[in-house]
């Protein structure tokens, strides 16, 4: 039987190699130092640690009971490393740094000095922690992930891979940053939250607790993502924009800047939203929406997708806009009025609450439609004409520039009301009749079906011009009198 060689624990000094060990540092005799190490002043090294060749640990560190610690690590003068943690090989500890029970880091992290790594954390290989940050209970930093100093990183958040924390920025408890994310400074993520891979989120935002941001989305500076809202693929929220509670803007969507969208409201995907654009409680925007710089959409209104709305115009509560219709710069839409598909409200003009507008249908520049009157498919009110309230246009209808329909009448099928006509109220004018340049139809009158009243003329209040009739110069008399309702004045503000 050969020679054996004698028995030698791990803990045992092994005389051809090198250590450096300064004489105040006291030693658990159970703890293991393996191979070359450097021990300075005052460390103390409690029972069952294990301290790996090439380690180095500065000045009045403190290595706990049944830490394990790799080849090549520094822990830099004054780090606290408590029981049960695992410091891979070639990881770094800076001064002053705490890293708590249980917590693991891994191979050639660097923690900077003064940081708190929280309990069973995990820092994994090759993370950056600058000074100062903090890392709480079963926190988990993934592979080359960057934290910049004064961070925190609170309880339960994930952090992806090369995902980056920057300076000051706070992310709260069970928070899930994707990979190659981007957390600004002073960036504030509330519990919950979840950030997808590749978001940017500038500095000074703030996201709101169990808030969604989804892949490659961007929120700009000091935005504001409230609690539960969402963030669709590829979005961008500008800087300054507020996005109410339960809020959600689509894939693709772009909110401009100090845009505000309000609790409940979903922006569809591919929308924009001007600057300065308000979109109230639970408002819909459609798929490829332009909403203009400056707008209001009112709480509850509906725009379907394709629509346009231009700059400050605005779209009263409860309102339905349908596709591919638009809204003019400066237009006002009232409460809970409908323009159908394809119609076009122009800039300045004006509906009163409860209007509906039909299909391809317009209302021209600085026109003005009175509350509960009724546009139907293809019908025109051109520039400057006023109808009344409850009034009827019939399909194709047309009224003139400046012209003038009173409350409650009704403009039938394919009927022309030319420029500068008055109409009175309660009229009825049919399918097909034609009123000319500056006539004037008093009050109640009945003009019936492809009758005409010529350029200037006057039918009396309560006359009736029979069907295909022509209302000519020298039919009337000089003393007829009308119930004519009198002209609005258009100074130049309205």
């Amino acid at each position: 039987m050969g020679h054996m060689p004698p028995d030698k624990s791990p803990d045992t000094p092994d005389p051809t190699v090198d250590r450096l060990i300064d004489p105040t540092a006291v030693i658990h005799p159970t703890a293991v130092i393996r191979g070359a190490v450097e021990i300075g002043e005052n460390v103390k090294i409690r029972e069952g640690a294990v301290i790996g060749d090439g380690t180095v640990i500065g000045d009045d560190a403190r290595i706990w009971e049944n830490t394990k610690i790799g080849a090549g690590v520094e822990i830099e003068g004054g780090g606290d490393v408590e029981p049960g943690v695992r410091i891979w090989d070639m990881a770094k500890i800076g001064g002053g740094a705490m890293v708590r029970e249980g917590a693991s880091i891994g191979r050639k992290a660097e923690i900077g000095g003064g940081a708190d790594i929280g309990e069973g954390a995990k820092i994994r290989q090759r993370a950056w922690i600058d000074g100062l940050v903090t890392v709480g209970e079963g926190a988990e930093i993934g592979p080359s992930v960057l934290v910049r100093e004064d961070a925190e990183i609170w309880d339960g958040a994930v952090i992806g891979y090369r995902a980056e924390i920057l300076e000051g920025a706070k992310v709260g408890k069970e928070v899930t940053v994707g990979e190659r994310a981007e957390i600004g400074t002073e960036v504030t993520v509330g519990d919950g939250a979840q950030i997808a891979q590749g978001v940017v989120i500038q500095e000074k935002a703030r996201i709101g607790e169990g808030a969604k941001i989804r892949e490659k989305a961007e929120i700009g500076a000091s935005a504001r993502i409230a609690e539960g809202a969402t963030v669709e693929w590829g979005a961008t929220v500008r800087h300054g924009v507020t996005v109410g509670k339960g809020a959600s803007i689509g894939e693709g969507a772009t909110v401009g800047t100090h845009a505000t969208v309000e609790r409940g409201a979903v922006i569809a995907d591919e929308t924009r939203i001007g600057a300065r654009a308000v979109i109230k409680e639970g408002a819909v925007i459609g798929e490829k929406s332009r909403i203009g710089r400056d707008v209001t959409v009112g709480a509850g209104a509906k725009i379907a997708g394709d629509a346009e709305i231009g700059a400050e115009a605005q779209v009263g509560d409860h309102a339905e806009i349908g596709e591919l219709a638009r809204i003019g710069e400066g237009a006002r839409v009232g409460a809970r009025s409908s323009v159908d598909v394809g119609s076009e409200i122009y800039d300045q003009a004006r509906l009163g609450a409860l209007v509906s507008v039909g299909a391809n249908a317009g209302v021209d520049w600085r026109a003005r439609v009175a509350r509960e009157s009724k546009i139907e498919d293809g019908a025109h009110v051109d520039p400057e004409a006023r109808v009344g309230a409850c009034a009827v246009l019939g399909e194709s209808a047309r009224v003139g520039s400046c012209a003038w329909v009173g409350d409650r009448t009704t403009i039938g099928a394919v009927a022309t009301v030319r420029s500068r006509a008055e109409i009175g109220e309660d009229v009825t004018i049919a399918d097909y009749a034609r009123i000319g340049t500056e006539a004037q139809i008093g009050n109640r009158a009945e003009v019936m079906e492809g009758a005409r009243v010529e350029e200037g003329e006057q039918v009396r209040a309560g006359d009736i011009v029979d069907a295909w009739a022509t209302v000519e110069p020298g039919a009337q008399t000089a003393e007829m009198t009308l119930e004519v309702p009198a002209r609005p004045s258009r100074s130049p503000g309205r």
